[in-house]
């Protein structure tokens, strides 16, 4: 069958086209430049197609899966991804080539593997996302992860509800990882994509304090430390302070609490 092709910010249409030629994948680009991502993708599903290729960052890659499971293919869908303006922590998770050739191969010959997709819903409205959800200090990003000198933010009471007993505590920020990395760090040595779970981390120390653990992030040790508690969760419920930035696989959509859940075997990955 047909992929259907759809190219995210940073995306090289020709290039990409030249690729599947040489390699002989039969395609077609999806929707036209400037169009919703999420209408193109529904329009696509809405004719019958089921085999996505999305060529962008990881939130390019979970609007196009948030279209799949809003009209209810959770399961149904094939995902191929492409290379495009930024490397894909999903495919890092995978230890997967990032090359075009190597990508455009695993269309043609990959081997479906069923990955889990979460699903974050809040005052801002909903989202799917492949790797991360970070709030508080810690939507700006691995990168903007609190250094000295910086002003010092006053942690806020978190209150985590994924069972019958919730948890409550003062935080600085919330971070969710669907698969191992978060940018250049290990972010959650434990988490895989098929285990039907995140790895929910609440960063429980001031701000000066948690500079401290930029070295341990790295390797993943920082999930040691006592400044760190993880929780594996299927679903939660995360009442953070309203001001609070939530920012999804990298892209701020909002503030405030949200909601989490998983849609175990969302999508065929091809590997």
């Amino acid at each position: 069958m047909t992929w259907r092709v759809f190219l995210g910010r940073g995306a090289d249409r020709s290039r990409i086209a030249s690729e599947l030629i040489d390699q002989q994948v039969s395609y077609r680009f999806g929707g036209e430049p400037g169009d919703d991502l999420a209408a193109a993708v529904g329009r696509e599903i809405s004719d019958g197609f089921t085999r996505f290729a999305v060529a962008g960052q990881d939130a390019d890659v979970a609007m196009v899966v948030d279209s799949a499971l809003s009209a209810g293919m959770a399961g149904r869908v094939d995902l191929a991804l492409l290379p495009g303006g930024s490397r894909s922590d999903l495919a890092r998770t995978f230890a997967l080539d990032q090359s075009l050739p190597a990508a455009v191969a695993r269309m043609a010959h990959g081997t479906p593997y069923l990955i889990d997709i979460g699903v974050v819903s809040g005052g801002f409205g909903r989202a799917a996302f492949l790797n991360s959800v970070a709030t508080g200090l810690l939507a700006g990003g691995p990168a903007w992860f609190p250094m000295w000198p910086r002003p010092l933010r006053v942690a806020g009471p978190v209150i985590v509800r994924a069972g019958a007993n919730p948890v409550e505590t003062m935080a600085s920020g919330v971070l969710v990882l669907n698969g191992q990395f978060w940018g250049e760090w290990v972010g959650a040595p434990r988490s895989t994509l098929v285990d039907g779970v995140v790895d929910l981390q609440l960063f429980t120390g001031r701000r000066r304090v948690l500079a401290r653990l930029r070295p341990a992030l790295r390797t993943g040790m920082h999930v040691r430390s006592n400044m760190v508690r993880r929780l594996p969760v299927a679903h939660a419920e995360v009442d953070q302070p309203p001001s609070w930035m939530v920012s999804v696989d990298g892209v701020r959509i909002g503030r405030g609490p949200f909601t989490l859940a998983v849609v175990a075997g969302a999508v065929r990955l091809a590997i």
